[in-house]
């Protein structure tokens, strides 16, 4: 099983696109020490400069409850409230099974 978790947000202008990348550089970082972290991702949208994707994998729930009370993360989520962020969706994703869409593992 893992924990799967899916989002977006955008900030109000451009500039302040450009002041949230070193904060969320950061908390990937961090983020990809954890035990039972696999994969935190954040891209810019190719259509939309100021919107933001991200993709979190986990190996548990546990594991994901224990990044929700991580110091870094804390950080981030202030930063991203400084900078305006709207338009946040979040959803968690529970897996019961995997495979490779092109065959491989």
């Amino acid at each position: 099983m893992s924990i799967i978790v899916i989002g977006k947000g955008r900030v109000p202008e451009e500039s302040k696109a450009e002041g949230v990348i070193p904060a969320m550089i950061k908390v990937m970082e961090e983020t990809s020490k954890e035990e039972g972290n696999e994969a935190y991702i954040f891209s810019r949208d190719l259509k939309d400069p100021l919107l933001f994707h991200f993709y979190e994998k986990y190996t548990s729930q546990e594991a994901l409850d224990a990044h929700m009370g991580t110091a870094h993360l804390a950080e981030f989520i202030g930063a991203m409230g400084e900078a305006g962020i709207t338009d946040t969706e979040v959803i968690v994703y529970e897996t019961s099974s995997e495979k490779n869409m092109f065959g491989g593992e």
